[in-house]
């Protein structure tokens, strides 16, 4: 069931991805290495160090795989995490760009338990889009 609806979402939201711009892509990449829990993945489309805001608390960490925990985000009753939308925000001189992504957890039931939004900043890093910081407003884990 969780693969079914996470190839139907993906399904529905590649049909618009030909309209996004290469920083939003990188936020899709993002979501598709975090629902596989890639983290090789995770630290390609994220800069070193990222910094995560969330609810007000900023923690710098020197990878990705520092703030990520998966055994914690499955015992949160996390299976999945799911794209609603996908907004540039702005991009400067094609080096700095602000992404906002509207988003839903989901358990093993398929059922969205949580849903977000989450502020992504993305810079240029050697030619390539990387998100530099997470800001997120509710109070959401990444399996602390």
């Amino acid at each position: 069931m969780r693969l079914l609806l996470f190839l139907v979402g993906l399904i529905s939201f590649t049909a618009q991805a030909d309209a996004l711009t290469d920083p939003q892509l990188v936020a899709v990449q993002f979501f598709e290495h975090f629902n596989d829990e890639n983290l090789e993945g995770l630290e390609e489309t994220t800069a070193q160090p990222v910094t995560y805001n969330i609810n007000g608390k900023v923690t710098q960490y020197n990878s990705i795989v520092d703030a990520i925990n998966f055994d914690g985000l499955r015992k949160s009753g996390w299976a999945y995490s799911g794209i609603n939308d996908n907004e540039l925000l702005v991009i400067v001189e094609e080096k700095l760009a602000t992404v906002s992504i509207n988003f839903s957890r989901y358990n093993d039931q398929g059922i969205a338990y949580d849903t977000e939004n989450v502020i992504y900043q993305l810079a240029k890093v050697e030619g390539v889009w990387k998100i530099m910081t997470a800001t997120i407003a509710g109070d959401i884990t990444v399996g602390e």
